[in-house]
């Protein structure tokens, strides 16, 4: 579901449900790690509140790649890929249209996705363009009543694959795991407005030996 004017979501295979359930341990307090993981972090030499946080990070990152895939599927379902989902719930929230630009600056996609997801969603009656009232030499995008009757569709179709994993965790979990996330992406969004992972500090052995060198 990813046309030639669609990013594609790309990384390596995950694992089998197998494969992780050997991958995994239980510590001294009965929680979860990833034993290979751990070794390949702990060759590092980090500190261990490095280490504990690049962990953590890494099972985060697992997960969402993990829930992408499932939501990938979920929409091929209703024959959509999750960036046309994206759009469609984006402009399911207005009942006046999308000016473009703002529609890729929500969507943290380039101007150019957005004209190609919108293609695709009018060449299946979903979504139209129509003139800014307010700018005649703008365009909104907008829904047509078929595309509200799709997210309607892929909403349910969603909500009842969470429902299943409702009591999977206690309600205290979900409502930890709900904070953390959000406290995480706080955090992160706070401390490094561009979303990148800062350059880590030169490591002084090395700088030592391109000193000497440069002499």
């Amino acid at each position: 579901m990813n046309p030639d004017n669609e990013t594609p979501i790309v990384g390596p295979p995950l694992e089998t449900g197998s494969q992780l359930s050997e991958a995994l341990a239980a510590d001294e307090a009965g929680l979860l790690y990833n034993v290979q993981v751990r070794r390949d972090l702990e060759a590092t030499k980090a500190s261990p509140a490095t280490l504990l946080t690049a962990e953590a990070l890494l099972a985060l990152t697992k997960v969402a790649r993990h829930l992408h895939n499932k939501r990938e599927r979920l929409c091929e379902g209703v024959n959509l890929s999750e960036g046309r989902f994206q759009m469609l719930q984006a402009l399911s929230r207005s009942d006046s249209g999308v000016v473009l630009g703002k529609l890729a600056g929500s969507m943290g996609v380039t101007p150019r996705n957005v004209t190609g997801l919108l293609d695709n969603l009018e060449r299946d009656g979903l979504a139209r363009r129509v003139s800014d009232p307010e700018d005649r030499r703008s365009w909104l995008a907008e829904l047509t009543p078929a595309g509200r009757e799709k997210v309607h569709q892929m909403r349910q179709r969603m909500l009842y694959a969470q429902d299943l994993l409702s009591d999977r965790l206690s309600e205290a979990d979900w409502k930890q795991l709900r904070h953390l996330c959000w406290r995480l992406l706080q955090i992160t969004t706070t401390t490094d407005p561009a979303g990148h992972l800062q350059p880590a500090p030169p490591d002084p052995a090395i700088t030592k030996e391109e000193k000497s060198r440069a002499r």
